[in-house]
């Protein structure tokens, strides 16, 4: 088994946390390599050893939200409805980040989920997707396009009227 180099780790950690922090700011096309490394107090040959631009670090950032958010999922119990609303308040305290990177991610953001919260997807190699799989992605799409849409504030739902739609959606689709 490889060691992990904790150092390694570590410096990672305090990228994503600035950028977190800048995000909270400001927007991304106002964000420098020099802004991050200054904000995390690494320097750029630090930065060059993890990431080669701005956008891995705001892909590491979202790999660690779908993992937070899966943690408030286990942390649930099972109640949907919690586990929405939890997410939701997290959303509403950083509102500027998740509307970063849910603008911002690359297509690959509903297989990322997908594959967090329902296991390993296998690519279809050409082959249809199955019911349940096709009907998985629809209502992830469905869900993330309704937070995008709350957290740029161009929606004018309450967050308990979000949750309720948020739970609503998944729960015909399960």
């Amino acid at each position: 088994m490889a060691k992990i180099d904790r150092r390694f780790v570590r410096s990672e950690n305090q990228f994503i946390n600035a950028l977190v922090s800048l995000l909270n700011k400001r927007d991304l096309n106002e964000i420098s390599i020099s802004d991050l490394v200054k904000q995390a107090d690494l320097n750029k040959s630090t930065f060059y050893l993890h990431y080669t631009n701005i956008e891995q670090v705001l892909m590491a950032l979202q790999d660690r939200l779908i993992s937070d958010s899966y943690t408030l999922f286990q942390e649930s119990d099972g109640d949907l409805t919690a586990f929405v609303s939890s997410l939701l308040d997290v959303v509403k305290k950083s509102k500027r980040v998740f509307r970063t990177v849910l603008s911002q991610s690359n297509s690959g953001l509903v297989e990322n989920i997908y594959m967090t919260f329902f296991g390993l997807y296998r690519q279809t190699n050409g082959k249809k997707m199955d019911r349940i799989v096709y009907t998985r992605f629809a209502m992830l799409s469905s869900v993330i396009s309704s937070i995008r849409l709350w957290s740029q504030d161009a929606c004018v739902s309450s967050k308990e009227e979000l949750a309720s739609f948020i739970v609503e959606q998944i729960s015909s689709n399960i």
